[in-house]
């Protein structure tokens, strides 16, 4: 079945697809055309997000058992989950998984299903579709 995709930088792909992360915060708010919808997760072909790790979200990805950078995998839909809403974060309770800052918005997901074997695919910025097995 064709679905939208967003991309996002590893650790955080792998993160929603563990389902430690539920919130993806992102500059602009959820497309009306994704709420309520089951996208796919991507992993996009950088690991530039690891720049930004803190010493406590390095800690957690560890004891959910990603012990190197190399353990994430990249160019690949890893998982899918339903956007239930986009909310300004200003009206959240951050977290160590996004970036909290005010003026931009958490993507709620929800149902998060890591995909039994991740699909190759080149990915794209903003909102793409692609071809994933039927749950």
């Amino acid at each position: 079945m064709k679905i939208r995709c967003i991309s996002l930088w590893q650790p955080w792909a792998s993160l929603i697809a563990c389902g430690a992360k539920t919130i993806e915060t992102r500059g602009h708010p959820a497309p009306r055309t994704i709420i309520g919808t089951r996208i796919g997760i991507h992993a996009a072909k950088t690991r530039e997000g690891f720049k930004w790790m803190s010493p406590a979200l390095h800690q957690a990805s560890f004891e959910l058992g990603f012990a190197a950078e190399s353990d994430y995998p990249l160019r690949v839909i890893l998982a899918t989950a339903v956007v239930e809403a986009s909310i300004p974060v200003e009206r959240l309770e951050a977290d160590i998984f996004g970036d909290f800052s005010p003026g931009r918005y958490g993507w709620m997901l929800s149902d998060i299903r890591r995909l039994e074997t991740p699909i190759p695919f080149r990915g794209a910025q903003g909102v793409f579709f692609a071809e994933i097995p039927a749950a």
